[in-house]
């Protein structure tokens, strides 16, 4: 039975949490619903513990007393008297970043320990983190309190300060805390053994350290030797990611962006939401995998309850790194160890504690990098916005103690809803990769398998991730969005309007927004008589195959008879584009223009448009940014975005028109096309 709760808010006063006592004693949490307001979900699925009464404890002077305690009841009992007062919930809460928050930051602060070895230990431990940032810290000794009492205890009905006024008990209180020592650091709790053993520090001069080279597993995007992230959604091929990657280590093969093969190694997996026989195994065959060369750790054998039996238990990464480590050795070449996912690994790590997370992840990294094997973790990400890497599921302390971090996530472009994309969301070993496409395909086994694709794909994580706009009818975004769309699915040939309208809905395109975008697209003609033909998928596959200079002449040639007097490459990048600048001439009048033109498939991103603004700065005020690929709503929006200098942007569609128009490679022929209308002879 629920007897009360306590509301936990941020530093803004908004509502975090609630915190629920029963009885008999047990304590739950619950969030808020953002769907029902006044209603509650239950756990706090990935919001971040905080200290009660947070508001309070900000806006407080230097000149009050700022209490710390163990528990909400002790924290209402000070404030009924007027006291500003404050807890992390409970002994095993609190956690040192608590302490360098900058809450407790030039104020007083007096921690009221309970009455037992646990409580004393936290009092200590919560002195010694906020003594940097607090301009005074006090611990006393509450007399006359009984064993295993606290505060509340102390002020109460049998407390040593029963029949005293309210404002008699906080004046004693605030007596006892004045004639309190300031309290000064000892030996740090729970380590004073090994203080005692402290020969000196280890330090190492850089002068004698060798400098070495990262050793990439998957070039520039899975380092040996680390910590390396893979996140996403349910459902969107996160361990039929991991499998292939495992495959192509296995028969040392080239991944996907990568002309290389990979050295031939061992993998171990630690598997926890398949089944070996029935899904891990064969999906390692479909992917094409040497499966001698892999192996599951299922769990580690302890002894067992009966005498002479031994038990198989669940692999706690914080308790059982060591046999992990003995599996490694054993197997002799491992390269890679897969965790799908990691948070069924943590044993009782509090994976929203940053402090607990860290303590688990460095330990792991450790022997990554003494034993020389990449490690992939699976994670899944929270619902909600925020950037990709505040979405990771659980504490930050998983994506900051990566050194490489990818998400999958749906291709909003794809007409065919089919397609998803894996993408970088961090890189501190390399310079960020594009991202790739993949689908999951069937069409060679009963198993699914990864089929990636080809080309790059030039969209950011943070893109790809954001909700789609969710304001009803036709709107600006809606429609850019639908012509997208559009010119994607006419490209591949024509189709009929009953299918086409269909196909829309099922990608969530009203009919509306689609008529309205076939509008806006100037086709003259009406929905159910489009005969789109596809000529420009076949044109701008030429485009992809000519050769890089002979592409740069062509794009020099578009601008020159498009207006252009004077046309310059200032450079040339790896995948056949082209930098530069030109003048262009309209009439009486030049514009200066820097340019940029790019031989991409897929979605071109904000991301890309933000680059190429950055580097027109000081150079131009117009920019223009040229592609084979095709545009997203965000990069349109960005290329117009108010108070930043303009970008006219020129799709593979629009080249393709603008080939069209100028007659460079493409012809139109006019057919005339002759009917009998037989009705008229009829009547005759």
């Amino acid at each position: 039975m629920a007897v009360t709760s306590y509301l936990y808010r941020d530093a803004d006063g908004d509502l975090l949490y609630q915190k629920t006592r029963h009885v008999p004693k047990r304590f739950t949490f619950e969030r808020p619903d953002p769907d029902a307001p006044g209603q509650w979900l239950s756990g706090l699925d990935g919001v971040s513990q905080t200290l009660f009464r947070l508001p309070e404890l900000i806006a407080s002077n230097g000149d009050q007393w700022v209490f710390c305690c163990e528990g909400e009841r002790d924290v209402l009992s000070l404030t009924q008297l007027g006291l500003v007062a404050t807890t992390a919930g409970s002994v095993g809460s609190w956690t040192p970043e608590y302490g360098s928050s900058g809450y407790f930051l030039g104020k007083r602060v007096c921690v009221l320990p309970d009455n037992d070895d646990a409580g004393r230990r936290l009092a200590e431990t919560v002195a010694a983190d906020i003594s940097d940032e607090a301009a005074e810290v006090k611990v006393p000794e509450l007399p006359g309190l009984p064993a295993g009492g606290d505060v509340s205890d102390w002020l109460g009905p049998d407390g040593q300060l029963d029949g005293k006024t309210e404002d008699e008990i906080r004046g004693a209180l605030l007596a006892l805390v004045e004639a309190t020592p300031t309290w000064t650091p000892q030996a740090p709790v729970g380590l004073s053994a090994r203080s005692a053993s402290i020969i000196s520090p280890a330090v190492v001069n850089l002068a004698d350290v060798i400098a070495e080279h990262i050793d990439w597993l998957w070039p520039s995007r899975l380092a040996i030797g680390k910590v390396n992230l893979l996140a996403g959604d349910p459902n969107l091929g996160k361990t039929l990611i991991s499998l292939d990657i495992a495959a192509r280590v296995s028969r040392g093969d080239r991944f996907p962006d990568s002309e290389e093969r990979t050295q031939v190694g061992g993998v171990i997996l630690l598997s926890a939401e398949d089944g070996l026989a029935d899904t891990v195994r064969p999906r390692l065959d479909a992917a094409g995998a040497d499966v001698r060369k892999i192996a599951a750790l299922t769990g580690v054998n302890i002894v067992g309850t009966n005498p002479g039996t031994i038990e198989e238990v669940w692999l706690n990464l914080k308790t059982d790194l060591a046999q992990v480590e003995t599996v490694v050795q054993e197997m002799g070449d491992c390269r890679l160890i897969i965790i799908d996912p990691l948070s069924a690994y943590l044993g009782k790590t509090d994976s929203h504690k940053e402090a607990e997370v860290r303590g688990l992840i460095g330990p792991l990294a450790a022997m990554a990098s003494r034993l020389r094997v990449a490690i992939l973790a699976i994670a899944h990400l929270r619902k909600g916005q925020g950037s990709p890497m505040q979405r990771v599921m659980g504490s930050t302390g998983f994506i900051a103690a990566a050194r490489s971090g990818h998400v999958v996530a749906t291709d909003k472009a794809d007409p065919t809803g089919q397609n998803r994309l894996f993408l970088n969301m961090k890189s501190n070993l390399a310079a960020e990769q594009p991202g790739l496409s993949y689908r999951v395909d069937v069409s060679l086994s009963p198993q699914p398998s990864i089929a990636w694709g080809a080309e790059p794909v030039y969209i950011s994580a943070e893109e790809a991730l954001a909700p789609a706009p969710s304001s009803p009818g036709p709107e600006p975004t809606d429609r850019l969005e639908a012509e997208e769309w559009l010119k994607l699915y006419l490209a591949q040939g024509p189709r009929p309007a009953k299918e086409l309208i269909r196909d829309a809905k099922d990608v969530g395109i009203p009919e509306r927004t689609l008529r309205r975008a076939k509008r806006e697209l100037e086709s003259d003609e009406e929905l159910d008589e489009v005969e789109e033909i596809a000529w420009t998928e076949r044109l701008l596959s030429v485009l992809h195959n000519m050769p890089a200079d002979a592409f740069e002449r062509l794009c020099q040639r578009i601008l020159r008879e498009s207006g252009f007097v004077k046309v310059e490459v200032t450079g040339r990048t790896g995948d056949g584009g082209i930098d530069g600048n030109g003048v262009l001439r309209v009439k009486l009048v030049s514009f200066q223009i820097i340019f940029q033109a790019k031989r991409w498939k897929g979605s071109v991103g904000a991301s890309a448009v933000r680059d190429f603004r950055g580097a027109m700065v000081g150079r131009a005020e117009k920019g223009l940014f040229l592609t084979t690929g095709r545009f997203t709503a965000d990069a349109r929006r960005e290329a117009t975005r108010d108070g930043a200098p303009t970008i006219d942007l020129v799709d593979g569609g629009d080249l393709c028109q603008l080939l069209k128009e100028l007659g460079i490679g493409v012809k139109v022929e006019r057919v005339e096309q002759v009917e009998i209308d037989e009705s008229v002879f009829a009547t005759i």
